[in-house]
């Protein structure tokens, strides 16, 4: 497992190094409703995944500009953002690397192994304070799922109890090994705030990702209202080009008034340190002005910007993990063995926490 883990980070230290950046134009337009200075402006992008050469950009950007922009259809859902699942070792290691500071693979389990030992808790004395760290299960028993339940009833209220259980998202193509149940804390009513003063720094940081995430997955899930938004822009000389935009508002907040997510996202999907799409991040749903069909927009701006296409992201150690658990690659038992081992003999390093293959390894792997 430690030969086809360097491979990958090989592979992709020179699939980064072998790129060749190609430009493009992405095209959107800045509308308003009204044509006073107070209404706010918002954007929409030209539909489709079409990227366009910049010629094509210039006489698009030369058309919208004496185009009409009118309101072509409306649509509006309610999107539910499910709840996440509890912790799994995996999981754990991944979100507890982007989410606390500083904590590697190994720190992680490190201190939860502590928390599973047990911790001195005044006149009750040592106490455990999470479930085994070593598992890839999701399920919860029905004691815990009972306690969980009574606690969100009290502190919550009963809408805020989702309903069933949560199955599981991931795939993985190695057979869950499921004896153990996912990772929880022993009980919920040991909340992070009545254990301050028994546990580190490192410890109350990750026994609070753990007692959060066991209990927002027991949680409703959250509820937007989707309104998304086709606009069309056409003129006497040109084609007619369509755009698109979309707003979103909260209907409930569910499980996210416990464990913030990025709108609609599940948290352990989501990797700071990755390279996102910056097309889809500027998507992102925002509050719209009342629209109508039919409605006549005025043009503030057109948005003409080039763009490159980006290389594949160096490995984080929580992009590593779950490369590793979606290729089959080990146990989450053994992550951070691997790891240690690569660094330790200088096949790879770690440079601002992202993998980078040392020429011994790149040897190593030809």
């Amino acid at each position: 497992v430690q030969s086809v883990a360097l491979k990958l980070i090989v592979e992709r230290e020179r699939a980064v190094a072998n790129f060749s950046p190609q430009e493009y134009w992405n095209i959107s337009v800045h509308l308003s409703k009204e044509k006073s200075k107070s209404d706010v402006p918002f954007t929409a992008r030209i539909s489709g995944s079409k990227k366009y050469k910049e010629d094509e950009a210039i006489t698009i950007e030369n058309n919208l500009r004496s185009s009409a922009f009118k309101v072509a259809k409306i649509k509006t859902t309610v999107s539910k953002s499910k709840a996440p699942e509890p912790f799994t070792t995996s999981t754990l290691q991944q979100e507890s690397s982007r989410k606390i500071g500083g904590f590697s693979v190994s720190r992680t389990m490190r201190v939860a192994q502590q928390l599973y030992e047990g911790v001195a808790l005044g006149k009750d004395g040592e106490t455990g304070l999470i479930t085994y760290m070593r598992t890839d299960s999701t399920s919860l028993s029905t004691t815990a799922t009972s306690e969980m339940n009574g606690f969100i009833e009290e502190k919550y209220g009963v809408r805020y109890i989702g309903s069933g259980p949560r199955k599981s998202r991931r795939k993985s193509p190695v057979a869950a090994q499921e004896a153990h149940e996912a990772i929880r804390p022993t009980s919920v009513y040991r909340t992070p705030e009545q254990l301050g003063h028994y546990l580190s720094r490192d410890q109350l940081s990750l026994y609070t990702l753990i007692w959060k995430k066991a209990l927002a997955s027991r949680m409703a899930d959250a509820e937007n209202r989707i309104t998304t938004v086709n606009i069309e822009a056409s003129n006497k000389g040109s084609d007619t080009y369509k755009f698109l935009t979309s707003g979103s508002e909260p209907e409930f907040d569910g499980y996210m008034c416990l464990y913030k997510t990025d709108i609609g996202k599940v948290a352990e999907t989501i990797d700071e340190n990755e390279d996102h799409d910056e097309e889809e991040v500027a998507q992102q749903p925002v509050k719209l002005p009342e629209l109508f069909e039919g409605d006549i927009l005025n043009l503030v701006g057109v948005n003409n910007q080039r763009k490159e296409t980006r290389p594949p992201p160096f490995f984080t150690q929580a992009t590593f993990v779950r490369t590793l658990e979606e290729s089959g690659i080990g146990r989450p038992s053994t992550y951070a063995s691997i790891m240690a081992t690569l660094e330790g003999r200088n096949y790879c390093s770690l440079e601002n926490g992202k993998y980078r293959a040392e020429l011994l390894g790149e040897k190593i792997v030809d």
